[in-house]
């Protein structure tokens, strides 16, 4: 559930969309919303957000750059961009004579059986 602080983001974000949406000018604060919008599954606020933290990073380091500083990465440090999502593994090409022989062998559709499914 979205704290307070941040569901005034999420409904800027649904109310007035990406080209009027403000994003907290913190880091912390922008991946603690890009959770909840993860969570909450407003994959453009998600999208947005990625952006938003990028920029972050980037401005971090060209700060640290002429700071002659080590960069501060711990400030980002619970951000990360989302792995590419798994799509399902491809149709065999074989599949019509797989289902074919799985429904030989009357495999398919079968009835649920209790004891099978008790089994963690």
């Amino acid at each position: 559930r979205p704290g307070p602080q941040r569901f005034g983001f999420i409904l800027s974000f649904l109310r007035d969309g990406t080209e009027n949406f403000m994003p907290p000018d913190d880091a912390r604060d922008c991946a603690s919303l890009r959770r909840e919008a993860k969570q909450l599954g407003i994959e453009g606020l998600v999208l947005l957000l990625d952006l938003t933290l990028a920029e972050h990073v980037k401005k971090e380091e060209q700060q640290a750059v002429a700071s002659d500083a080590q960069p501060p990465t711990a400030s980002l440090a619970c951000y990360s961009p989302e792995p590419l999502r798994y799509v399902g593994a491809p149709t065999p090409s074989n599949e019509t004579d797989r289902i074919e022989l799985l429904s030989s062998l009357k495999v398919l559709y079968t009835s649920p059986e209790h004891h099978y499914d008790c089994i963690a």
